[in-house]
């Protein structure tokens, strides 16, 4: 997630034209986007979060995007890309709602198992993860708001890093080429959205 590197921009640029920049709140924004192909790792800003808040965060990337025969996001470095983005491009608001169901994943972690949940296992952590995203007891909808928004943060951040862009995903320009006037007894029938049905 170097700024300095221009394949980044044009892959960047060409993801929110076919994507007809429309996504979820933030996320690909134009000042969001600035804010993505200006990201430095050496140089971003940070203090959003404590180093409590920084540990679940990371943990939470690992369960999101862990580590395969690919770099994980936080081998990529998810954590300090949402850090920076949030600090960056939204609100106090969604800052401190960020930071507050980071703090409530810790502290449930701690009253249930007595162990930070950085701690866990991964299948405890994602147990965890899946009652909040379940919304059930003892989480609710107002934290699965902004907890939604940080998994959105983080697989932004991880397929538009240079390894999720080249290692994870598959890209072809155009899949054979365009011939302009077909003869429509050669193809039977005109293509139809049939996916949607």
């Amino acid at each position: 997630m170097q700024s300095q590197n221009p394949s980044r921009r044009t892959m960047l640029k060409r993801m929110l034209l076919g994507l007809g920049l429309c996504a979820s709140e933030g996320v690909l924004l134009n000042n969001a986007v600035a804010a993505a192909m200006s990201y430095d790792a050496a140089t971003s800003q940070t203090g959003l979060f404590t180093l409590q808040e920084r540990a679940v965060l990371k943990a939470i990337c690992e369960c999101v995007i862990p580590r395969t025969d690919t770099p994980g996001a936080v081998d990529v470095g998810c954590t300090e890309f949402v850090e920076h983005q949030l600090l960056v491009v939204f609100s106090a608001d969604t800052q401190q709602d960020c930071k507050s169901v980071l703090q409530s994943i810790y502290q449930r972690s701690a009253i249930d198992t007595g162990k930070s949940f950085e701690l866990l296992t991964t299948d405890a952590q994602i147990a965890l993860l899946e009652k909040l995203e379940a919304m059930q007891q003892p989480f609710s909808q107002e934290q699965y708001g902004p907890f939604k928004q940080l998994k959105s943060l983080i697989v932004f951040g991880y397929y538009t890093s240079m390894p999720g862009a080249t290692q994870e995903l598959t890209y072809q320009a155009v899949p054979g080429r365009f011939v302009g006037s077909v003869p429509y007894a050669d193809i039977g029938s005109a293509y139809s959205s049939k996916d949607y049905y």
